[in-house]
């Protein structure tokens, strides 16, 4: 029954921001684990909140192109560029000088981490509470500055 979902209408469009009980459980919860629909759903909707006309964010909101945790699997199974544009391009990402990630990682156990990607700069942040520096430097052949311990990737 959908009488139990929370729907929040997305502007500019008929989709809808939907939340199950159990994802609304999960967000109201501090140990419950996140899982896809609570980040997808939960980002966007902060980014049509926050980039209203007027409101404090909405600038550096609007730099921004935040992808679905659907994004990366896409490319990892070598899903057609094609297929790939055609879900990501409504996020305009050409145009936007940061974009954030969602990632799954499956070790050192599940869990989502965060990279947000500055483009102008090449510069990758990753936001792991789970693994140590090195474990991002094997896995994604980057380098440490270590005046702020942000990452840079050499191959961008």
């Amino acid at each position: 029954m959908h009488h139990n979902r929370c729907s929040v209408p997305q502007r500019g469009g008929s989709q809808r921001f939907q939340f199950d009980p159990l994802d609304i459980d999960r967000l109201r919860s501090s140990t419950a684990m996140l899982n896809d629909v609570c980040i997808n759903s939960t980002t966007a909707l902060l980014q049509q909140l926050w980039t209203q006309p007027g409101d404090i964010s909405e600038q550096h909101s609007r730099r921004c192109a935040i992808f679905s945790t659907f994004d990366l699997v896409m490319v990892r199974y070598n899903c057609p560029p094609k297929e790939i544009y055609r879900r990501t391009a409504k996020i305009q990402y050409w145009k936007k000088d940061i974009w954030i990630l969602p990632i799954h990682r499956t070790t050192p156990t599940a869990h989502w981490v965060l990279c947000v990607i500055y483009t102008r700069s090449q510069e990758l942040l990753f936001f792991d509470s789970l693994a140590d520096e090195s474990f991002w430097q094997r896995e994604m052949h980057v380098r440490i500055r270590t005046s702020d311990f942000s990452f840079f990737s050499s191959d961008i």
